[in-house]
């Protein structure tokens, strides 16, 4: 078996006494996923607009899901992005969204249903996910 390092025994020993333990010892996110929505065929081409931008300053970019899929509501695509570019990713989405509703969350890698309702903000019209696919 391979050996435990000491930080890897201390963030699970925190998280099995305290679920929120990310919010006592001040983890740093690095990971963002930001899931834009599209109602009609003109956000969608609006929404789709969006790729090569994202793509070419860093971002991930997941399947088009033209059916609601998860959690999600509506049809839409993920983006995937770190820390380093946060910044430049939200605020470009939030100048060019036009009326399109985008859900921007972390991404702390176990707790999913918490990453979408704690760990997220939204720009534009807030919608509700089915958070039951969480359970």
């Amino acid at each position: 078996p391979r050996p435990i390092s000491k930080s890897c025994l201390k963030t699970f020993v925190l998280e099995a006494i305290d679920k929120t333990w990310w919010k006592k010892i001040g983890v740093l996110f690095v990971k963002y996923h930001a899931h834009i929505y599209w109602e009609n065929l003109s956000e969608k081409e609006k929404a789709l607009s969006f790729r090569i931008t994202l793509h070419d300053n860093g971002c991930g970019l997941g399947r088009i899901k033209d059916k609601p899929v998860g959690p999600h509501p509506l049809p839409m695509y993920q983006v995937m992005y770190e820390a380093s570019n946060k910044e430049f990713v939200e605020n470009y989405l939030k100048k060019y969204n036009g009326k399109i509703s985008i859900l921007l969350h972390e991404d702390i890698g176990h707790d999913h249903k918490r990453d979408h309702t704690d760990g997220a903000r939204w720009i534009g019209k807030k919608l509700q996910l089915n958070l039951e696919n969480f359970n």
